[in-house]
């Protein structure tokens, strides 16, 4: 089926298509619930996963730092583990006019546990989002 997602194995194994799509699914859950999306994730985590919890709610504080979001735009949540790694992005994007995603602004929040090399890890981050 072209669906436009490559089921290639990319740099993370599968982690970046399974997540966009578990995520974007969860999204759809929450909004039909009537839920926040931030909010909604956390009540599904409960005090079970500190790390997830950690990350999200660091993630949401920096795009609430941003202020309200702008007319014609809307904010995305993503959270997943790979690899041993938590990370929690909120992604505030608008349609380009053409149907297509315009991406504005990232905030991204990562506990990979003890930091050897920041600068690679934000690295890898921000290599990961200019796929966007």
């Amino acid at each position: 089926m072209e669906n436009g997602v490559s089921a290639l194995w990319w740099r993370s194994v599968e982690h970046t298509h399974n997540a966009y799509a578990n995520e974007t699914f969860l999204d759809e859950l929450l909004e039909k619930a009537g839920k926040d999306p931030v909010e909604g994730r956390l009540a599904l985590l409960g005090d079970k996963h500190p790390r997830h919890r950690g990350v999200l709610e660091k993630v949401a504080k920096m795009a609430d730092s941003a202020g309200p979001v702008s007319s014609g735009r809307q904010r995305g949540v993503a959270l997943h583990k790979s690899f041993g790694s938590f990370v929690a992005q909120i992604a505030e994007v608008s349609d380009n006019g053409n149907g297509e995603p315009r991406v504005h602004k990232v905030w991204c929040a990562v506990d990979c546990g003890v930091a050897v090399n920041p600068d690679v890890i934000a690295a890898q981050m921000e290599g990961g989002l200019a796929l966007v």
